[in-house]
């Protein structure tokens, strides 16, 4: 038998974050036109790491950049943090639409 699970809201958008397909790759020719002063030095490099790579969920694209460079890391929730992880965001979200893939 299959049991059910109710999600809070925030809960069920997180799955479905983390579900959706959205195909990126890193290109060096989408890597030459990325604004590597809007991401900064440790960012930039980070980002040319993956030169060759491609990945499906965002989520798995996060987790490369992490793991190369301290400096795509989001710190811990706090009133301290809050610009910081806005920004950070905001630099996701800009590597997300300059990398996406249409082609699948």
């Amino acid at each position: 038998m299959r049991n059910r699970t109710e999600l809070t809201e925030s809960e069920e958008a997180l799955v479905i974050g983390l579900a959706e397909i959205y195909r990126t790759a890193v290109t060096p020719e989408n890597l030459g036109s990325l604004d590597g002063g809007y991401l900064g030095p440790d960012r930039s490099k980070a980002v040319e790491a993956l030169v060759g790579r491609g990945f499906a969920h965002k989520w798995q694209l996060r987790e490369a950049l992490t793991a190369l460079s301290y400096a795509w890391k989001a710190r811990e929730a706090s009133p301290l943090t809050e610009d910081y992880n806005e920004q950070l965001s905001g630099m996701y979200n800009y590597l997300f639409r300059h990398l996406h893939r249409q082609d699948e």
